[in-house]
């Protein structure tokens, strides 16, 4: 908004399940996406613009007294209906992981769901971005962060990008284009990054 005053957001200030925001965007409901990984599906509906904003990694996260050690997302296979992987649906990750043989419950809309299935024994993983885990040990209380374990191994480092919907008219897509790619080359997009992931 600095560097193009003629653009200006307006910001949802709640959580939505994604499933919800990928309606509302391709409906023209909401105009902008900040953060989506690509996949197929999503590059035919949406208009994604370069750079990503940040990169981010998945973690697996188990029950605090399962021993398991996952370093390779293919070993889940072989556990069969023993390493069921719970992920929030929506997730641009689902396909990946049933492409692997993985039996995959993407019925929760939310972590919090998942945490709560997990402590319950409905699965054996939740499958997350290391960012949304960490956000979770800071506003989530002790006794829940403590019963669960984040698996040391990291997967998939994918770009998150500003994603539009088709409703909105080219030149605004280009302007913020070109104001995205004005912070990404004076490195402020990067120190953003930095501060906000330390």
């Amino acid at each position: 908004q600095k560097l193009e005053p003629s653009i200006s957001f307006m910001f949802e200030d709640r959580f939505m399940p994604l499933r919800r925001i990928e309606r509302q965007l391709e409906q023209g409901e909401i105009d902008v996406f900040f953060g989506f990984i690509k996949n197929k599906d999503r590059l035919d509906r949406f208009v994604f613009i370069e750079p990503p904003l940040y990169k981010s990694t998945h973690v697996l996260v188990a029950r605090r007294g399962d021993p398991i050690n996952i370093k390779r997302l293919e070993e889940i296979k072989a556990l069969g209906d023993k390493g069921v992987v719970m992920i929030s649906a929506g997730n641009a990750q689902i396909d990946q992981l049933r492409s692997l043989g993985i039996l995959v419950d993407d019925r929760g809309t939310s972590l919090d769901q998942n945490l709560q299935k997990l402590l319950r024994g409905r699965g054996r993983f939740i499958f997350h971005s290391e960012i949304g885990i960490s956000e979770m040990n800071e506003t989530h209380p002790p006794e829940l962060t403590e019963a669960i374990r984040v698996l040391p191994t990291r997967f998939t480092a994918q770009g998150r990008y500003i994603a539009f919907s088709r409703t909105v008219p080219e030149a605004t897509v280009k302007k913020v284009k070109v104001a995205l790619d004005q912070l990404s080359a004076s490195g402020e997009l990067r120190r953003i990054v930095k501060k906000h992931s330390d």
